[in-house]
């Protein structure tokens, strides 16, 4: 990971880092919804602010919240409830008047407090299921992610921005209040609970790799 991030860092560099050219989007604040995060197997509402300096550097902070009542694509049995901070520098590359390419770095933490019913778990360091018929399960989830977006100014007001990046993040999961606990030795998770939120069903620390991949639209506050 520290040499993925010196090479990232050598990415920025090349860039025309003392580029002293105007451009409109210079010294704005943007104000942006992530509609994308909706579509999250748990779903959130992130909005965020970005400000942008005049020489091409620009930080932004996104926060979001999730629970059951903005669910979209699945019916939850129990209920869940999130929240998130990541905040984010960012390098631009313009390449038009009301445009620009960035790369970024995005720290980020998120916080899960779920009651599910009628599941199953992994304890930690046990082979074998639990069933339960109900269970409090609490999840925090930290990490970085290395990013490459575009973004682009319509109507001389209205923002839009694209984003795909990978990175490494850091999951822990505890089991509490477990309600009729039943050990099954060979029990398997289920095949689209694996597949479409994999290991959810392991108790405790998990590393892995992590994809970001999303779209904002949000309004230009301009200082011009």
């Amino acid at each position: 990971m520290k040499r993925l991030s010196i090479v990232f860092l050598f990415i920025l560099l090349s860039f025309k880092v003392f580029s002293q050219e105007k451009y409109s989007f210079h010294n704005n604040f943007v104000l942006y919804f992530t509609p994308s995060t909706l579509l999250d197997y748990h779903s959130r509402v992130r909005i965020g602010g970005v400000y942008i300096f005049k020489n091409n550097w620009a930080l932004d902070l996104g926060l979001g919240a999730g629970s059951n009542s903005i669910q979209t694509l699945h019916t939850e049995r129990g209920y869940y409830f999130l929240y998130e901070v990541r905040p984010e520098i960012k390098f631009l590359s313009p390449y038009s008047e009301n445009g620009y390419q960035y790369f970024s770095v995005e720290l980020f933490y998120i916080n899960m407090d779920k009651t599910i019913l009628s599941s199953s778990y992994e304890k930690r360091g046990e082979e074998h299921l639990t069933k339960y018929s109900r269970a409090h399960l609490y999840k925090q989830k930290y990490g970085v992610h290395f990013k490459w977006g575009v973004s682009t100014t319509l109507w001389e007001d209205f923002f839009f921005d694209l984003y795909v990046g990978f990175g490494y993040a850091q999951r822990e999961v505890v089991y509490r209040d477990v309600v009729n606990p039943q050990e099954e030795d060979g029990l398997e998770p289920h095949f689209l609970s694996s597949f479409f939120y994999p290991n959810q069903e392991h108790e405790g620390i998990i590393r892995m790799l992590h994809i970001a991949l999303g779209f904002k639209i949000g309004y230009v506050f301009s200082n011009r």
